[in-house]
């Protein structure tokens, strides 16, 4: 099974078709934003995933379909999802201007987009486990803000698969790989601290799935899929 994905950047939102796009429970929600930027990345994100969909939507069936006849719903916990696919499951990311989506039919799925920056030693100290800061710390300096920022993405794109997001202690999540490259995904592991994520409730999930990760970098940014173990390719 495949991971299908789109990344799309802002230019001058928001647009007439974008705002069309937009089904009446959906105007709604964009207009009860409060800021710009929100309203912006917001808007971009529904964007893109209701386009990724329509493509996915008409390779399937032959049949288009319109834009906002595709829902994306907001479920409680923050998650996305989309009610008239129930076997699809959609993670959209945002980044400094531009939205990364994905959609997979499968159990679940988690996407993740991050600038590539320099972040303080603190930063690692603070957010990661032992073993990615020894990671961290044998890589070559000229790679340091690229894993860096690639394990962090890890780790959002795995508690979005799992559809809790920054909600627990990111350490309970742990992301080991070599440093990603422009121009291919690479496989990355993801193990669960099942003792930390025990009390923790998976929506739709009955038990913590064994997940993997795929990252690449493309414009800068880094690019992050998590998807269950040995059911997901890119």
């Amino acid at each position: 099974m495949t991971i299908h994905w789109s990344l799309e950047a802002h230019h001058g939102l928001p647009t007439p078709a974008m705002l069309s796009a937009l089904a009446p429970s959906e105007q709604d929600r964009y207009a009860a934003l409060k800021t710009d930027k929100r309203r912006q990345d917001w808007l971009l994100g529904r964007w893109t995933a209701k386009r990724l969909v329509g493509h996915l939507w008409q390779a399937e069936t032959g049949q288009q379909r319109p834009p906002e006849t595709i829902l994306v719903a907001t479920e409680p916990g923050g998650a996305v999802a989309l009610p008239d696919f129930p076997d699809w499951r959609l993670s959209i990311s945002h980044s400094a201007g531009h939205a990364f989506c994905a959609v997979f039919r499968g159990s679940t799925v988690g996407a993740d987009i991050e600038r590539i920056a320099p972040r303080a030693p603190v930063f690692a100290a603070d957010y990661f486990t032992t073993e990615e800061c020894a990671l961290v710390a044998r890589i070559g300096d000229n790679l340091t803000d690229r894993l860096t920022t690639a394990i962090w993405s890890g780790k959002e794109a795995a508690l979005k698969a799992l559809r809790i997001g920054l909600t627990v202690d990111t350490r309970s999540v742990v992301c080991l790989g070599t440093p990603p490259e422009e121009g291919a995904w690479s496989p990355f592991s993801i193990r669960l601290d099942t003792t930390a994520l025990k009390t923790i409730s998976v929506p739709q999930l009955q038990e913590l799935p064994q997940l993997q990760g795929w990252w690449r970098i493309l414009d800068g940014f880094v690019l992050s899929l998590a998807a269950e173990k040995a059911t997901a390719r890119q």
